[in-house]
């Protein structure tokens, strides 16, 4: 992806930005803001352990860029110190299995994804074009084995840092094959939302919900804004 081409496409007003989660520590962070930010992670919310990172400095982020407007599960409540002023709130109560809802305002049909959150927001926000970039679901490539042989997933986010660390994935206690029937609900589900007019960026992608957006390599380099 080019930051100059999404820059320009944004400064010209025909292209909106959403980004998810740890966005704020990318280096596109350092020249480019989002018009939209989704967090739904409890972690962002003070309701995990650390990752490396104080999970109070995306919410100093966002203070920092008013203009940004949020988006949080309604169980959860920003900082009292760091209010973001444009804050709204989406339905995060999961029917996984039950239901096949991509609506916000109502309960989910599909895993507990950020990402999966802001397709079913930018849908709801009635874009004429969604286009993806950096939903892969590739993590499974990072699939280790603990000294103990139960699973384990090595450092496979930006975020992480140039260590690669092994962490045990303890809410998979039935191992392996219980890994990769999460992977293949989470490459399901995209299907939910084939009813938006999404398109991927990616010409290398491995979600084969979506198609390839025809246009994928102007985004690659820096071009004339077009009217997306």
């Amino acid at each position: 992806m080019s930051i100059e081409a999404i820059c320009e496409r944004q400064a010209a007003g025909n292209l909106k930005v959403i980004s998810v989660n740890h966005f704020f520590e990318s280096s596109f962070a350092r020249k480019m803001v989002p018009d939209y930010y989704v967090l739904a992670d409890p972690y962002f919310f003070g309701k995990h352990s650390a990752r490396g990172t104080n999970w109070h400095d995306v919410w100093e982020y966002l203070s920092a860029h008013p203009e940004i407007t949020v988006f949080v599960p309604e169980r959860y409540d920003a900082p009292a110190d760091a209010m973001p002023q444009r804050l709204f709130y989406f339905n995060s109560l999961g029917l996984e299995g039950f239901s096949k809802s991509i609506d916000p305002t109502r309960p989910r049909g599909y895993l507990s994804m950020t990402v999966y959150s802001a397709l079913s927001l930018a849908g709801f926000l009635g874009f004429s074009r969604i286009l993806i970039s950096g939903i892969d679901n590739t993590q499974f490539r990072a699939l280790r084995l603990m000294s103990d042989m139960t699973v384990g997933l090595a450092s496979n986010h930006f975020y992480d840092g140039t260590v690669k660390i092994v962490r045990p994935l303890t809410h998979f206690p039935d191992g392996v094959p219980a890994f990769f029937e999460d992977v293949g609900r989470l490459f399901k589900d995209l299907h939910l939302f084939r009813s938006l007019p999404i398109e991927n960026l990616d010409p290398e992608t491995l979600v084969d919900a979506f198609p390839i957006a025809e246009d994928w390599v102007d985004y690659s380099r820096k071009i004339a804004a077009s009217d997306e």
